[in-house]
Order: structure tokens, then C-alpha cells, then sequence
């Protein structure tokens, strides 16, 4: 007889009337003091309450059922019935109750460090998580990530296989070879004062096998890199690598938006429908990047024109250099959001910033970061203040009015101050 029948959240309303054995985690309790006692039993697929009462129930298991604490690991026996107090909404089990008459402990927990709760987790350090990391993974929220995971894993495979492509497997101790970062080696026992490498990627066994004539290869694979960390790369990672002889660039396109189609329709029911092709040179141009986030519809603007008539040096030596040009982001109606601006500042001119130098005036759109970019990289401001000559950069720029350059007095009652400890800057303070 196997030790479950059911998981914790598969139950049913159409399962009521049957008898059932499930095994889990107590995720909580609740002795009522009269004859009832509830265990809300979880795993991974999900959660189910129990009721044990004294008039269904044998003395000694009613006794056991007092006994239970939180992440007490149980098997609960008993029939399906209708929920009493009518459906949970929250659970997919909230339907039925399983009314207890069988009970067996199998492992006692004591008081928990941290409890495997999603609302709690979002109140502890991720240290804390990490030292109990066995608990942490039992959240719901983490489970289902794994779940995830999991299901990507199996729709990679079928997708590929349903292509002719073979997954291979490639070795994890290799000899060093030059790459974008630094290996994590291995000392060799049997050789002393040699070692392996780790592979930051299968890239040269791939190449192999396509000389090998295995034209269609797949694998999911560690990488190991021994680098710093940043925002999308950490020392290990799996990645789904894959290569591809006697293919056009339009077929490896062809085979990559079906298998991105199908993860988001399978995983999210998310249909992307056809996905656009962008030219290199317009990606660039509008998203700064070859890779953008098409979501993000503040593109790029060139401001090229307008920068030539600063005497910024930032912006002079990007224009100076072969094809430079200064670019900057457009948000418009939100200049509340982006800058610290005083009350009283005239609404109907917030979109625009007029500035007046000794040298030109300038009338420049609400925008954040304004950036320098050359050819060969860029630079980033913090400030549409920064189109303003160098003489008048305030770190506060007040929208709706201009400056008189001789006076350093607003429009609109602002004067501007020069700070002591930083003479190269102007600050500005409310106007009376």
C-alpha cells in the first residue's frame, strides 16, 4: 500500500466520499478545546486542512493531534468530506476537509529559526535565508520557482529533440584555454603541480562535434567563471547552450522564436505573437543597445544639435570624435517624479526647461539621465541641468523660468547662490 494516496493539493470536491492518506508538513494548528483539532498538512503542490474530532477518532490519536507543532512531519488518514463554514477561496483545496482517523508522526521538528512563509521571508535579511536554506526552500514561492525551472528543463528537451538536435553531454575538467574570464581550477592528485580548469563554457567540444558531424547539438550546462559578481552574472550559472551546422542566419532565427513563443505560451500563457526583427544600426540608435527592451518606449533623442551650443566639455570631446553624437531621454509631464522641484513652480511650463547662458539659449525638454556617447562609449549625467554651460550647472534647475545670467536671479523670484565648499556649482533657493 503506497504511504500516499493523494498529494496536499490535489483533493477535489469530486473526491469526496473517498478515503484518503496524505503526507507533509504541519503548516499550522488550531485545538478549539471542544473535541476539534485542525492541521493545515502542506507540500509542495499545495495545502489541505485536516480535522481530527473526538467523536470520529480514537483517545490516543486525538492526544497525538494535540501534540503537533509547526514543520511536524505527518501522514493523516481519513475520508474526504465538504469543507464545514463553506469554500476557501484561497486554496485549491478550500472545497473539502479530510476528517482525520488515522495519524502517524513521522519526524518531530523543533522551534524553527525561520518559517517557511512567504509574508515572513519578505522581513528577513537574505543571509538569514541562505544559513537556513532547507527551510527557505520550502516556501511556497520558492517551490514554485523550482516547479519552473523544472518545467523549462523538460519543454528545452522536447523542443530541441522534436528538432533533430542531440544533447551531448561535454567534460567538466578540461585544460585551461584563453576566455573572457579568469578559471576556477583543480589540482590533480595523480599529477602534482598540475591541474584542470573548469569550463566558463563548452564552447571549443561544440565546435568539435559540429567537425565531427553531429550538426545539431543541444546541452544544458554548467559555466564556471571565476569573476565578480554583477547584476546578471554570478562564479556558476546553467545556460542552455546549443550549435547549428548548415543553417542560414534566417533558420537559426526561425528555430529560436518558436522555442522563446513556446516558453511563454507553455509556462506563462503568454502569447507573444510575432516577434519583430530589428536592424542593428536602429536598435543603437533608438534603445542604445543591441539587445533592448522593447517595452521601454523612451527612446533615445539626438540632441546633438542642441549640446554643440554649450561650452560643456563633456559634450565637446564626444562631438569632436568620429561620427560622436549626445543623446538624451524624453519623459515627458514628469518632471514632478524626476526632479526636486519647489511648490508654487508654474504647472504649465513643468515640460520645459528654459535656461538662458552668456552664450546661447537653450530650450531643452524634460529629460533624465542626458548621456555623451561617442563611438567608442559613453557618459552618463544625472541631470538635464547638464545642458546648461558650465558656468550656470546648478544641481536643482527650475522648471518654468529663466535665468538672468548677470544677476543669477530667476523669473520667477528664484535667486542662485554660489555653495562655499563647491565654487564650481550654482544652488538655487525658493524665491519670496
Amino acid at each position: 500500500m503506497p504511504m500516499r494516496t493523494h498529494t496536499c493539493g490535489e483533493l477535489r470536491s469530486s473526491d469526496i466520499k473517498s478515503e484518503s492518506t496524505l503526507c507533509g508538513w504541519v503548516n499550522a494548528f488550531r485545538d478549539q478545546g471542544k473535541g476539534l483539532v485542525f492541521i493545515d498538512i502542506r507540500d509542495r503542490t499545495g495545502l489541505t486542512q485536516a480535522v481530527f474530532d473526538q467523536e470520529d477518532c480514537d483517545t490516543d490519536v486525538m492526544e497525538l493531534a494535540r501534540s503537533l507543532r509547526r514543520e511536524d512531519v505527518v501522514q493523516i488518514t481519513g475520508r474526504v468530506d465538504p469543507r464545514a463554514g463553506g469554500t476557501n477561496p484561497k486554496l485549491d483545496t478550500g472545497e473539502i476537509e479530510v476528517r482525520g482517523t488515522a495519524l502517524t508522526v513521522f519526524s518531530r521538528s523543533n522551534n524553527p529559526p525561520i518559517l517557511p512563509d512567504d509574508n515572513e521571508a519578505a522581513k528577513m535579511a537574505e543571509e538569514v535565508r541562505l544559513r537556513h536554506r532547507y527551510i527557505d526552500l520550502r516556501r511556497p514561492t520558492m517551490q514554485r520557482t523550482l516547479q519552473m525551472r523544472h518545467d523549462l528543463m523538460a519543454l528545452t528537451r522536447e523542443y530541441f529533440h522534436n528538432l533533430g538536435f542531440l544533447e551531448i553531454e561535454t567534460p567538466l575538467l578540461i585544460k585551461s584555454t584563453p576566455e573572457g574570464a579568469r578559471d576556477f581550477v583543480v589540482p590533480s592528485r595523480i599529477y602534482p603541480g598540475k591541474w584542470y580548469a573548469l569550463p566558463q563554457s563548452p564552447q571549443i567540444f561544440k565546435q568539435i562535434l559540429m567537425i565531427a558531424g553531429c550538426d545539431r547539438y543541444i546541452q544544458i550546462c554548467k559555466c564556471l567563471r571565476d569573476e565578480d559578481p554583477r547584476a546578471d552574472r554570478q562564479a556558476e550559472f546553467t545556460q542552455i547552450d546549443l550549435e547549428l551546422s548548415f543553417v542560414d542566419r534566417d533558420e537559426v532565427i526561425k528555430i529560436m522564436t518558436g522555442f522563446i513563443r513556446r516558453v511563454f505560451k507553455q509556462l506563462l500563457d503568454l502569447d507573444l505573437g510575432q516577434i519583430p526583427k530589428v536592424p542593428w544600426q536602429l536598435a543603437i540608435d533608438k534603445w542604445g543597445v543591441d539587445r533592448p527592451d522593447m517595452r521601454f518606449e523612451l527612446h533615445l533623442q539626438d540632441i546633438s544639435e542642441v549640446a554643440a551650443k554649450t561650452d560643456f566639455k563633456v559634450f565637446q570631446s564626444a562631438l569632436a570624435k568620429d561620427r560622436g553624437v549626445v543623446k538624451a531621454i524624453r519623459i515627458p509631464n514628469s518632471a514632478e517624479a524626476l526632479t526636486r522641484m519647489r511648490s508654487g513652480t508654474n504647472s504649465s511650463t513643468e515640460r520645459e526647461c528654459r535656461a538662458t547662458t552668456s552664450s546661447a539659449t537653450l530650450n531643452v525638454a524634460v529629460q533624465r539621465p542626458v548621456v555623451a556617447k561617442s563611438a567608442k562609449g559613453r557618459s552618463w549625467l544625472t541631470s538635464p541641468a547638464a545642458l546648461v554651460s558650465r558656468r550656470w550647472r546648478p544641481s536643482v534647475l527650475p522648471f518654468g523660468s529663466v535665468m538672468d545670467s548677470s544677476t543669477g536671479t530667476a523669473s520667477d523670484g528664484a535667486t542662485w547662490s554660489r555653495p562655499r565648499s563647491r565654487p564650481a556649482r550654482w544652488a538655487v533657493s525658493p524665491g519670496r
